[in-house]
Order: structure tokens, then C-alpha cells, then sequence
């Protein structure tokens, strides 16, 4: 290069291009301002001509392309000898590898926190930074880190990880001191998309702000980091080898077919709680379709859970029971039993009615969005931007925060988490994440994950009462994951702040309503909610044998449920005309499930059977006290035992159905097919009923999922289901918000399940929902597993 390519009299202040509004987000992200570099908050290490900021980034991605080459050829003859030795290693070993790179050679030092006990990571002087990720302490406790960034370093282009890198790299834009992350000039832009990427153009305002451009100090931040990851990587593979000779790559071929995940974890890596372990989420670009599928799965889950709490009593005693448990601390909901049961009501509903809204919404819009992306696009972020704040009722849930045991705070909250008690971090995390939803923080998986490992630490109360939030903040994260890919689109739309001002983004009336107004009810409905709710807890659906005393007290709790439900549509109503919402786009026709003809038609074949089964057991009765009285009467008694009475053993019904087992054969209803409570056989996909091999211990899990008539089966724990539903055919990936919710696909569709906290144990209850969930989406039952042959 040239010298005079580097511009050496430049002023100390470089002003933006013209155009980028540094008040905006994206533009605020890609430059800094004068006012910041004035401040030496943040500064330009220096400015770079257009030739020389060219030249610079073409030769940088020469590099990494030679390193790519590099690693996948290391990986193709070593890659065996890198799993083996790389997984004997104990902790203190592979510390020590990363310890000897370039990238943390003499700079890291590992200290054990006094209060916990885990590792704290201290640094000196100027050390690597820009990945959050990229740490000593992550990489040497979990063997599968390194692995991972092994195979998809070298299997995906640099391309494919520009927003990835430049997300993550966010905290460390134009920060001086001891980050090595210098930040240079231009005043020109570089393509982020595809095979265009790192060519320089000029500013475009609808480019940046899809981020298909980014300003060159922030583009070539990115790709000098994606320089310092493809050289520490090699560096780490040539430490670990070591001049050995290659033994192939048949394993390493094997572990990259069974997919990464972390050590211990039944799931793989997702690709927004974990970016840089999970192959790129829009590799092969931005597909609005699949971000579609992602809210589909969602508000799938949502009417899965109502039609279970509408259809089976015991789930949803089974439901009341965990809500009472995480609500049983706060103090005023305990000040009276009536006023108990309308806390928990008011909770209940709201959680109900805003999550099924939310995603009903969500996926509305994106159903137009994939018909009419470029008519639609603006509104659909500024949906995203309301729904999220207004995620009811999870602010309330969030000040309710006595319900786990964790102390208010008025003041402000303290910055370092070593100083803090339980409660305290507990509170920060909340806070961050409260936070982090409402201003689009692209660290939410983050916090997010913090806050599951604080609540599965607790003890105590906590231990039952994480559930519900789990669940609710899992529902955050998601759908923060798709409004980020929408955010994100590299389509070259025009998706925040600027538009955001214009009559298109504000002025949808056909969204505004339904997505930016969080619905209230009034203290009526309340009252309401909670005399139906108790009604209904104080007829326990019936268990046991099916009779007409079974039939009458199932009958009874399923009519209270049903009161219930008939008050929550009615109420739903009132407060969606009340919040002026237009009822023809409305959610309140999707959650009818107790109405629908199938569900009747099951109550009657139920009705039917118990009214058999009873004829059944008095004829069995009948028929066996006549042969027993036949018995005694020809007895032919000795002298020894003249005078005694004969002894009568006592009957059951069991016995007596027995004696009759001719005539039960005969009976009509025992050739009707068997069917799951609740699941009619018209509400049943027509799914071809192929037989699924499983090994012996997924059949177990499968036969406690769809019991036989009558039999009362235990529950498994967590990860045995993830086993067996990967076994049959599923693959299982941790879905947004960390391991809370997990992801199982095949080619028929994607089901969504919450992993149990804080016991990761399945219960009976829940694994007969899950069941009833799998046949109603898949046509899954009993009959089709069968154990897999064994091989030679």
C-alpha cells in the first residue's frame, strides 16, 4: 500500500456521513457521534482513505479464508485425534491450551469468587475482546464449546456470521483502554450479505438500517474480529495436534451428523439463547416463512395448553395447583380464602388471554408479511415494539416479585452481583430483563439465562414457584428472537425509528388495536373468575374405574370447568370491544375447544361406555352370586364339619368381570377404538399410522405416555422424554430463552414443550398431556410404537 493511503491529517472529530442520524439506533451503532469523540468516551484509533480501507478489508478476508481452508483440511485428516485428546483433557488442561494462544497468553488469570465459588476471569493490560462468548472459563469447562467452533468456523463462509459477530461485538464498539478493539474511519459503508460481502458502497439509509450495510468502522471491526476467531482457533487445533500423524475423521464425522450440543444437555445449541455454537439461523438468508413457523410453534403451544385446560379436568386442577403454589407467599392474596381465589384467578386469566393474544397477533402479521413483505414490514417491527412492553402480565408478575421470596428495592440497584444476596440478584436480573424487552437489548438471552441459573439455585419456597415465570419469560424471548431477525432482515427495508416517525408506521389501524393495547377487566369480572375458578377446585374430577358414579361426578366437574370458560370468553370480549379492538381479528373464536362437535361427540362415547360398563358389572355380579349360591348349596359336608358355615370370600368386581369374560368379548363397546380422554377421533390429523421403532427404554416412556385402559402409570424424568422423542424420530433444540423450553421438529411439523422446574421431572399428569398434545398434532398413540429389532 501506498503511504499516502493513510490519512495522517485528519481532525480528531470525524463527522458521520450525511444522512446517518445518530440518535437512531442502527445509525448510532455504526458510527460515533461528535459529541461522544469530544468526550473521549469513545474514539477512532485513526481514519483510513477509500483505497486503503478497500485494500484492508479485502486482505483481511483473504486471511480468513486461508485459516477456513486451513482448519478444514486439520479437520478432515485430525479429526479424531483432536476429539480424543481435546475430550481426555481435564479443565485445568485445556486452560491451559487457551491459556498459551495469542489471544489470552499471559493476560488471564483465573480467581474463584469467595461467595459461590465459581470462576471469575481476570484480565490485564490489552487483551482480546469483542466476543462475549470467547472466554477462558466457558471454553474449558464444556469439552463440546471448542468442538463446535471448530466444525462451524469451517463449514459456514464469514459471511454467514456478519450479524452474529457484529451483534455480539456490540458492548466494544469505539472503546478505548484495555480492549484490543481498535475502531477506524471511513466515511463509506461495506456489504454484509452473501458474495457481496465486504465491498464498499456509499451511504444508504434503507441498506444500513436492515443492516444488509454497516458503516466501515463497524464492519471492519466485525471482520477483524472474525480474523482473531479463525487464527485462535487454528492456533488452539496446532497446540492440540501437535505434529501428530492424522488418523481420519470417522468419529468427528459421526458427532457432526448427531448434531452439537452442550456436555449433560439432551438439545442442541439455538441459535439465539447460544449464536456462536449453533450453526447461523438465516445461512441461507432471511426467510420470512421460517420466523412464521417459529410464532406458528408458539401460538400452537398457547391453544395446546387451553385445549388440555378446556377438555381434561385434571390437567387443569394439576394447573391450579402449581399457580396456588407459586402465589401461596404473597400475604395479601392470603388475607382470605375468597380473596385467594380471585388473586389467582385474575393471574390466571391474564396470563391466558395476553399470551394467546400476543401470538395470535404475532402470527397474523406475519402471515401478511410473508404474502406482502414490503407493505406490511414497517408495521410489523412496530408490533414487535408494542407487543413486547405490554407482554401481559408479566410487568405485574415482575413487581408481584414476593411470590418467589425476593426482596423490593426502591433505591438503585447495585452494579456488581458479589455484593448482593439471593433476592438482590434475583431483582437485577428481572430488571435487566424488563429492561432489555422494552429497549430491544440484543443481550436478552443473556440475562435471560442468568435468571435460570439464579432460580434453579434457590432454595426453599422458589423451588415450586419458578415455573410460571420460566414459562413466561420463555415466551419473551422468542418472540424477541423473531422481531430481532425481522430487525435484521438485510432486505434493505427502512425498520426502525426513521419510519417509525411516519404515518405508515403509526397509523395501521388494523394492528394498532389488537397488538399495542394491553386489555384489562374490571373488578366484576374478577369476582367472577374467582367464584367460577373455586367452584370448579371443589369438584375434583373423579379417578378410578369408569361407573355411573364415576360418570355422574365427572359430569359435574366438567360442568363447572365449563362455566369457567363460558365467563373467561364473555369477559375476553368485553374487554377487547371496551379497549376498542376489532373482534373480527380477535383470538376469542380460537379457544372454543369445549364446544366443538369431536370433544361432544367423546363425552358421548364416554357416556355410552360408563352406561355399558355398569351393565357389564351387574350382570358379572349377577352371574357369579348365582354359581357361588349353586356351589354351597351341592357342598357335600363331612362329619367333621357338621355344623360349620361355609366361609364366602368376598366378591370384587374385578373377580366378577372375570367370571363374565365371554360376555365382555361380545360387548359392542369393546370394538370401539381406543382413544386418549378428550381426543375425538375427527379432531385427529390424517397422518399415515407408520409404526415407529423405538429402542426398550423409549417404549417404556411411550406406554407410561399413552397408558393401556384403566392402568396408572408413573412419570420420567426430562431427559429420558427428550430421549425417546429424539428416538422417535424428532429433533430436539433448546428453544429461546436457555434449556426452559425445548423444540422437537420432523418433517410433519414442530411442537413446543417447557422443560419442569426446578425438578426436571415429568409427572404422570403432564406426560398424559404431552401424550394427548403429540396425537393431536402428529396422530401419535399407543399402537404405534413398537421396539426396534435388533441388528447383527
Amino acid at each position: 500500500m501506498a503511504a499516502q493511503d493513510l490519512d495522517t491529517n485528519v481532525p480528531r472529530v470525524h463527522e458521520p456521513p450525511s444522512g446517518c442520524h445518530l440518535d437512531c439506533r442502527d445509525c448510532g451503532a455504526q458510527y460515533l457521534s461528535s459529541a461522544i469523540q469530544r468526550s473521549h468516551e469513545r474514539v477512532y484509533a485513526t481514519s483510513y482513505t477509500n483505497a486503503m480501507a478497500a485494500a484492508r478489508i479485502e486482505e483481511t478476508l483473504s486471511e480468513i479464508n486461508t485459516h477456513r481452508t486451513t482448519l478444514h483440511q486439520v479437520l478432515k485428516t485430525h479429526g479424531d485425534l483432536i476429539l480424543a485428546r481435546w475430550s481426555k483433557k481435564s479443565r485445568d488442561k485445556r486452560t491451559a491450551v487457551l491459556e498459551s494462544t495469542k489471544v489470552f497468553g499471559g493476560t488471564a488469570e483465573l480467581d474463584r469468587r469467595p461467595n459461590d465459588g465459581t470462576w471469575l476471569l481476570r484480565r490485564s493490560g490489552k487483551t482480546f475482546a469483542g466476543a462475549t462468548w470467547l472466554d477462558i472459563q466457558p471454553l474449558a469447562e464444556d469439552r463440546m464449546k471448542l468442538l463446535s467452533l471448530l466444525h462451524l468456523r469451517s463449514t459456514y463462509p464469514a459471511s454467514a456470521w456478519a450479524l452474529t459477530d457484529t451483534k455480539d461485538s456490540m458492548p466494544f464498539f469505539g472503546r478505548p483502554g484495555p480492549y484490543d478493539c481498535d475502531t477506524i474511519f471511513n466515511v463509506q459503508c461495506v456489504s454484509m450479505v452473501g458474495e457481496t460481502y465486504g465491498e464498499m458502497a456509499d451511504w444508504d439509509e434503507a441498506m444500513t438500517h436492515s443492516w444488509a450495510y454497516a458503516g466501515f468502522p463497524r464492519a471492519f471491526m466485525t471482520i477483524g474480529l472474525q480474523l482473531k476467531i479463525m487464527s485462535f482457533l487454528v492456533e488452539v487445533t496446532t497446540n492440540i495436534v501437535a505434529g501428530a500423524v492424522g488418523t481420519g475423521s470417522q468419529r468427528w464425522s459421526r458427532l457432526i451428523v448427531d448434531g452439537f450440543k452442550a456436555s449433560g444437555s439432551e438439545s442442541l445449541w439455538s441459535s439465539y439463547a447460544s449464536p456462536a455454537f449453533a450453526p447461523p439461523a438465516f445461512r441461507g438468508g432471511f426467510d420470512a416463512r421460517a420466523l412464521l413457523q417459529k410464532a406458528q410453534a408458539r401460538l400452537d403451544l398457547c391453544l395446546d395448553d387451553i385445549w388440555l385446560m378446556q377438555t381434561d379436568p385434571l390437567f387443569m386442577l394439576y394447573t391450579l395447583q402449581h399457580r396456588k403454589a407459586t402465589l401461596e407467599h404473597d400475604e395479601a392474596a392470603c388475607a382470605c380464602h375468597c380473596a385467594r381465589w380471585e388473586h389467582i384467578a385474575v393471574y390466571f386469566v391474564m396470563d391466558v388471554v395476553h399470551r394467546l393474544n400476543a401470538w395470535h397477533n404475532l402470527v397474523r402479521v406475519c402471515k401478511k408479511a410473508v404474502v406482502a413483505m414490503e407493505d406490511v414490514n414497517d408495521s410489523v417491527v412496530w408490533l414487535f415494539d408494542r407487543l413486547l412492553p405490554s407482554m401481559g402480565p408479566m410487568k405485574a408478575r415482575f413487581e408481584a416479585r414476593r411470590a418467589l421470596g425476593i426482596s423490593r428495592r426502591t433505591g438503585p440497584l447495585p452494579i456488581s452481583m458479589e455484593l448482593m444476596g439471593d433476592g438482590d440478584i434475583l431483582t437485577n436480573l428481572i430488571y435487566q430483563i424488563q429492561a432489555g424487552a422494552i429497549h430491544g437489548s440484543m443481550h436478552l438471552p443473556m440475562w435471560f439465562n442468568a435468571l435460570e441459573t439464579e432460580l434453579l439455585n434457590q432454595k426453599g419456597p422458589c423451588s415450586r414457584a419458578d415455573k410460571q415465570m420460566i414459562d413466561q419469560l420463555s415466551d419473551i424471548t422468542a418472540m424477541d428472537e423473531i422481531r430481532q431477525a425481522w430487525l435484521f432482515n438485510q432486505l434493505g427495508h427502512n425498520t426502525r425509528k426513521l419510519t417509525n416517525r411516519t404515518r405508515q408506521g403509526r397509523e395501521d389501524a388494523a394492528l394498532r388495536p389488537s397488538g399495542g393495547v394491553a386489555l384489562s377487566f374490571s373488578r366484576d369480572w374478577i369476582l367472577r373468575f374467582g367464584f367460577h375458578l373455586q367452584y370448579f377446585s371443589e369438584a375434583p374430577f373423579p379417578k378410578g374405574r369408569k361407573s355411573l358414579e364415576w360418570l355422574k361426578n365427572a359430569t359435574e366437574s366438567r360442568s363447572r370447568l365449563a362455566e369457567f370458560w363460558d365467563a373467561v370468553r364473555e369477559g375476553f370480549g368485553v374487554a377487547q370491544r371496551a379497549a376498542g379492538c376489532d373482534i373480527s381479528q380477535s383470538a376469542l373464536g380460537t379457544f372454543d375447544f369445549d364446544m366443538e362437535p369431536g370433544y361432544l361427540l367423546t363425552l358421548e362415547r364416554e357416556r355410552s361406555e360408563c352406561e355399558e360398563a355398569s351393565r357389564l358389572t351387574d350382570a358379572a355380579t349377577a352371574n357369579a352370586t348365582s354359581r357361588l349360591d349353586t356351589l354351597a348349596m351341592a357342598e357335600d359336608w363331612s362329619g367333621d364339619s357338621e355344623g360349620a358355615k361355609p366361609i364366602r370370600r368376598k366378591q370384587t368386581v374385578a373377580k366378577a368381570c372375570r367370571a363374565v369374560e365371554a360376555l365382555e368379548a361380545s360387548s359392542p363397546a369393546r370394538s370401539m377404538p381406543a382413544s386418549c380422554d378428550g381426543i375425538s377421533n375427527e379432531a385427529q390429523p390424517a397422518i399415515e399410522q407408520v409404526p415407529i421403532d423405538v429402542t426398550r427404554d423409549s417404549l417404556s416412556v411411550f406406554h407410561k405416555m399413552y397408558p393401556s385402559e384403566g392402568v396408572q402409570c408413573g412419570g420420567v424424568r426430562w431427559s429420558y422424554f427428550v430421549q425417546a422423542m429424539t428416538d422417535a424420530g424428532m429433533t430436539a433444540t433448546v428453544g429461546g430463552g436457555g434449556g426452559s423450553s425445548v423444540s422437537f421438529c420432523n418433517g410433519a411439523g414442530t411442537i413446543v414443550f417447557h422443560r419442569p422446574h426446578s425438578d426436571p421431572f415429568v409427572d404422570s399428569i403432564m406426560l398424559r398431556a404431552m401424550g394427548k398434545q403429540m396425537n393431536r398434532r402428529f396422530g401419535w398413540c399407543r399402537e404405534r410404537f413398537v421396539l426396534r429389532p435388533k441388528t447383527v
